[in-house]
């Protein structure tokens, strides 16, 4: 009875904190992404590069992103086609 208890306060909280989230970016966040996009569609490797925070975490098995240099360097890998 007492586990039963547990899991539904659990399954309460989760549930009212999934759903309190508030899904919409706000308008400094959809223009920053939309800066990357356009910068990314110039194929402005350098300029694409400076937009990004370093290192770039990637999951295993890729290896993460050093620098703007390492960045540059691997672009056509990260961004396969």
């Amino acid at each position: 009875m007492k586990a039963t208890f547990i899991v539904i306060a659990i399954l309460i909280t989760t549930a009212t904190t999934a759903l309190g989230q508030d899904n919409e970016l706000k308008k400094e966040q959809r223009q920053s992404i939309q800066k990357l996009i356009n910068t990314f569609k110039t194929n402005n490797k350098t300029k694409f590069a400076s937009l990004i925070s370093y290192p770039l975490r990637r999951e295993y098995p890729l290896k993460d992103v050093k620098d703007k240099n390492d960045f540059i360097q691997r672009f056509d890998d990260i961004f396969d086609k």
